[in-house]
């Protein structure tokens, strides 16, 4: 049972001495499966300048407040020429 083991340096009992070392054995079994990483492998944290993209955003709005210009400026000629469509479904049916 013990005789598998070669002690290092002379003991007074080779049952004991297996014994012992099959404890540590165990105890380093133990240690090795509870090990944790020492490298952190959690995300970065996050940077509102990296994903915002504030630049985008502004010409984004430039944009859309030029569009919303125009669309004022067609919507106020279109009401001085008169050209605006009757909503009122009032229809004349035809006799035949």
């Amino acid at each position: 049972m013990y005789r598998g083991h070669p002690n290092v340096v002379p003991v007074a009992s080779k049952y004991l001495a297996h014994k012992e070392y099959i404890q540590d054995r165990m105890e380093h079994k133990q240690n090795i499966k509870n090990a944790q990483g020492l490298i952190d492998l959690s995300s970065p944290p996050e940077r509102a300048h990296c994903y915002q993209r504030i630049k985008q955003k502004k010409i984004k709005e430039y944009e859309l407040a030029i569009i919303e210009r125009e669309n004022a400026r067609l919507r106020t000629k279109m009401l001085q020429n008169g050209a605006f469509v009757k909503t009122h479904n009032s229809y004349e049916t035809h006799r035949y």
